[in-house]
């Protein structure tokens, strides 16, 4: 119910990100042989499911569940699924977490992991890190390839990202170890202590060297630091191929300066993503950023999804007009897009809806303005050609 006397406060909030038990699932759904169950009802598993590509399964909780114990009905599930999985995880939605119902006594019974992240301690990075804890990832030296790190399920580009990291260590000719998270409950508990991370955002391997290979120059960097730290790694076709790329890049990018002017750009990502974009537009396009919305709330004590950041104007006779701020709140992003009137949008299907008059490219979750059916990357060189190339491709399209 609204309250009339509102000042200062918003009566009601839209969160943009999914909660902690959807960070929990999308983490856990991507181990291949753990067979994931919500336990909740059947509005918070459709919720996962639309955002996870990943099998989950549901207890689909009703009153009689909530009143007298989700036991019964947490071992029908498991026992059916039995026979696909040896391994489990249960995670614990609001209502079962908050009527306190103890399920951990009879699933000793099973090989099953208990996950009690209900959406209200947080946010969906909390959940997926807190999940990854649970599995109690520890590296092994004896792993003498190459982790692939920070493959995120709702990532747009996450498929796309896999096979760019995959073709970058074929490149190097480095074995790829544990996929985290894409991969088997060992592999996922136990990486190598080596790292590339796609989307240094969702990495959480745990591992000693850990590289970002989001763009360019960071893939440059990881190469080399890689062939320095493995014997066997040959960098150098790697590095070719990124000089190569970049000078293509540039190239392309002067080209559309020389008809057109630099975008005015506002940004809605995670922290990795945002700063990337903001990076690469400024130095190829010129672009101003007017603003960066960031879904992730990166300070560790403060990831609840309630809490709701106001938009502050900044007067209009200031020369650096950019801000970047954590914003989850559908209201203020349209107050943001409608103070700064961008001529470019990076963000999500949200953005997209409440300032058509900007061009717009979809990096985050939910994106559903156009049907993708190939794996695009985002991360390493041909993700970065990959995102400048529709960029371009976007600008210079007539309205």
């Amino acid at each position: 119910m609204q309250n009339n006397d509102n000042t200062g406060h918003n009566a009601c909030f839209n969160p943009l990100w999914p909660c902690a038990m959807v960070g929990a699932a999308s983490f856990l759904a991507g181990i291949k042989d753990l067979g994931v169950v919500i336990n909740g009802s059947s509005g918070c598993y459709y919720f996962a499911e639309l955002a996870i590509p990943d099998p989950l399964s549901s207890t689909f909780l009703v009153q009689d569940e909530i009143i007298f114990g989700t036991e019964e009905r947490i071992k029908e599930i498991i026992d059916g699924l039995s026979g696909i999985y040896d391994k489990f995880a249960v995670i614990n939605t609001c209502v079962p977490s908050l009527t306190g119902d103890d399920i951990t006594g009879f699933l000793s019974d099973y090989d099953t992991l208990f996950v009690d992240l209900p959406g209200y301690c947080g946010d969906f990075d909390y959940g997926y890190k807190k999940a990854a804890e649970a599995i109690g990832i520890t590296p092994d030296a004896g792993r003498e390839g190459v982790n692939i790190d920070g493959i995120c399920s709702i990532d747009p580009f996450h498929a796309g990202n896999l096979n760019e990291c995959r073709r970058l260590l074929s490149l190097a000719e480095v074995p790829v170890e544990a996929i985290l998270s894409s991969d088997s409950y060992d592999s996922v508990k136990n990486p190598s202590d080596f790292s590339i991370t796609a989307n240094p955002d969702y990495a959480v391997s745990g591992a000693g060297h850990s590289h970002s290979v989001l763009g360019i120059k960071n893939t440059i960097r990881a190469f080399e630091a890689l062939g320095e730290l493995i014997p066997q790694c040959r960098p150098d076709k790697v590095l070719e191929e990124a000089e190569s790329a970049e000078e293509n890049i540039i190239k392309a990018c002067d080209r559309f300066l020389r008809k057109h002017d630099p975008p005015a750009t506002a940004i809605f990502a995670t922290e990795g993503y945002a700063g990337y974009t903001a990076e690469i537009f400024q130095n190829y396009l010129d672009a101003n950023i007017l603003y960066t919305g960031l879904r992730n709330n990166l300070s560790p004590e403060d990831h609840r999804p309630d809490k709701i950041p106001e938009y502050n104007k900044k007067s209009e006779d200031q020369h650096n007009r950019y801000r970047k701020d954590y914003v989850n709140d559908l209201k203020t992003i349209t107050e943001i897009l409608n103070h700064e009137k961008p001529d470019l949008i990076i963000g999500s299907s949200f953005e997209s809806v409440k300032y058509p008059k900007a061009k717009f490219f979809g990096i985050t979750f939910p994106s559903r303005e156009k049907i993708s059916l190939h794996n695009a990357p985002i991360t390493g060189i041909e993700g970065e050609l990959c995102y400048i190339e529709n960029i371009l491709n976007i600008l210079s399209r007539k309205n």
